[in-house]
């Protein structure tokens, strides 16, 4: 789905010297930069997952919770 935004040209200036730099395209900087983004939310998610496990170590077996799921 193509979009338009708007930059400076400051911005598009640094955009295309890190992508010539890396041997890359706009495209693929856009890529990369979505592939960063999606994995500082990964590691948000695991984190938060983390404390709620510290805070409430209460756990159930990969069984149980098939079984309270009604997977079965």
């Amino acid at each position: 789905m193509p979009i338009s935004i708007n930059i400076t040209e400051n911005q598009m200036r640094i955009m295309l010297e890190y992508a010539e730099t890396n041997g890359m395209t706009i495209d693929d900087l856009i890529d990369e930069l979505t592939e960063r983004i999606e994995d500082e939310m990964d590691a948000k998610i695991a984190d938060e997952g983390v404390k709620r496990y510290l805070k409430n170590k209460d756990t159930v077996t990969f069984e149980e919770a098939v079984r309270e799921l009604g997977l079965e």
